[in-house]
C-alpha cells in the first residue's frame, strides 16, 4: 500500500500531509501542532518561535515553508528541536522521530484506524528519498514508524508474537512446495550472471540465461501442481525466492486454485527489503502485495537464526503436507542457506527439483 496525499483511504488518511489535531511534548518544549508534516518541517528551524509556528501549518504549506531551510540544515546535516541540535545520523534524532510519531498514535483515534485498516499490507512512500543526507525523513524511516505503530494494540502494548509456524493455514490448501535458493550475489561471489539487472539491462548472454532459469521455475512449478501441490510458499529472500512467487503469481492467472504465501523470516524484513524504489524492493513488494497469505515467523529483526527459522517451517509444512521442494542451487556450492534447506530435504527422501544455474540443467529427484 503506497501511503500519499494522493493516494485514496487508509493510504491517503496516513500520509503526513493529512491534517491533525496533537500535542507534541519533548526535551522541554510543548507545542500544539496542526499536521505531521508542520512538525517534520519545524525540525529544520533552530530558532524556536519559528520552529513553533511551523507546527502550526499542514501539508504542502508546511513543506513550501520549510523548503528554504533545505540548504542550511543538509550543509551542516543538522536538525532541532527547542534549540537543541541533532545529528541527522544520531540515535538521538531517531528517538525524537519516535515521539513524534508516538503522540500522534496516542492522541489521534482516525490515525490508528487507518492504520488498523491497512491489516498486513506493506506500507512504501514511494515519492520518498531515501538519502538521509537530503530529507528529514526518508521512505524507510517513515514505514518503519507507521509498521511499529500498527503492531501495537490501543492501548500502547505490543501485540503478542505470532505462531512460529504455518501449518495450519497450509494443510487446508492441499500439499506445499516451497523454494529455495540463491540471491544472485554474495560474500561469496556471483550466482547469476545478470546479478540484480533487469532483463532490460541485461547483455543478450545474461537474458538468455535469465530466460532459461524462468522457463526451468515454470517447469518446476507445473511439475509440483501436477503432484497435488496446491500452497506454493516463497521465504521472501533476494533472488530465487523472488523470481519464484513472480512465476507462480503468473501460474495462478491460469490455476485459481493455487495459494501463495509469503514466509517471512522476521517482521522487520518487509521494512529492509520491500521499501525503497531499487528493482529489489519493486520485486519485493509485488510478490509480498500479491500473495494470498503472509506471515511474519518471528517478530523483530535480522538474525541467522530467523533465516534458518524459516527455511525450517517451509521445509515441514511441505514435509506435513506430504510435498516438495524447488531449489535453485549452483553445483558448486556447498555452503549457505540453500545447501542448509537442500540438507533437510534430502535427509527427508522428499521429492525435490533443482535449477543448476552453471549447468543449466533441471533435475528430479525422489519422483
Amino acid at each position: 500500500m503506497d501511503i500519499g496525499s494522493r493516494a485514496t483511504g487508509a493510504a491517503r488518511a496516513l500520509s503526513n500531509f493529512t491534517p491533525r489535531q496533537f500535542t507534541f511534548t519533548y526535551d522541554g518544549l510543548t507545542v500544539e501542532c496542526k499536521s505531521l508534516e508542520g512538525v517534520l518541517q519545524a525540525l529544520k528551524f533552530e530558532n524556536v518561535s519559528a520552529a513553533t509556528a511551523t507546527c502550526q501549518r499542514v501539508g504542502y504549506d508546511a513543506k513550501k515553508h520549510g523548503k528554504p531551510r533545505n540548504q542550511y540544515w543538509q550543509e551542516k546535516q543538522t536538525l532541532w528541536w527547542n534549540g537543541k541540535a541533532y545529528k541527522r545520523n544520531s540515535k538521538a534524532y531517531q528517538e525524537l522521530l519516535t515521539a513524534i510519531y508516538d503522540a500522534v498514535y496516542e492522541q489521534d483515534p482516525k490515525f490508528r484506524a487507518a492504520l488498523a485498516a491497512t491489516g498486513d499490507a506493506v506500507l512504501t512512500h514511494s515519492i520518498g528519498y531515501n538519502d538521509k543526507k537530503k530529507t528529514i525523513l526518508t521512505e524507510k524511516e517513515f514505514v518503519g514508524q507507521l509498521h511499529r505503530l500498527r503492531d501495537k494494540k490501543e492501548g500502547g502494548e505490543k501485540m503478542p508474537a505470532k505462531k512460529q509456524q504455518v501449518n495450519h493455514p497450509l494443510v487446508v490448501k492441499g500439499k506445499a512446495c516451497f523454494v529455495t535458493g540463491h540471491r544472485p550475489k554474495d560474500k561469496a561471489g556471483v550466482n547469476f550472471a545478470w546479478e540484480y539487472r533487469l532483463p532490460k539491462h541485461m547483455t543478450a548472454d545474461m537474458r538468455a540465461q535469465y530466460d532459461r532459469m524462468m522457463e526451468a521455475l515454470d517447469k518446476a512449478i507445473q511439475f509440483a501442481y501436477d503432484r497435488g501441490c496446491r500452497t506454493f510458499i516463497t521465504g521472501m529472500a533476494l533472488g530465487a525466492d523472488l523470481y519464484f512467487g513472480a512465476r507462480v503469481i503468473e501460474f495462478k492467472k491460469q490455476h485459481k486454485n493455487v495459494f501463495l504465501v509469503a514466509a517471512v523470516p522476521y517482521s522487520s524484513h518487509k521494512t529492509d527489503y520491500g521499501t525503497g524504489d531499487k528493482t529489489t524492493s519493486q520485486q519485493y513488494r509485488y510478490v509480498l502485495n500479491n500473495a494470498d497469505h503472509v506471515v511474519d515467523l518471528v517478530e523483530g529483526t535480522f538474525s541467522v537464526k530467523a533465516l534458518l527459522d524459516r527455511n525450517a517451517a517451509m521445509f515441514e509444512a511441505a514435509k506435513a503436507t506430504k510435498g516438495m521442494c524447488i531449489a535453485v542451487k549452483r553445483g558448486s556450492k556447498s555452503t549457505g542457506g540453500t545447501v542448509h534447506a537442500l540438507n533437510m530435504v534430502k535427509e527427508d527422501g522428499m521429492c525435490h527439483v533443482i535449477y543448476d544455474p552453471e549447468t543449466q540443467k533441471l533435475s528430479v529427484y525422489n519422483k
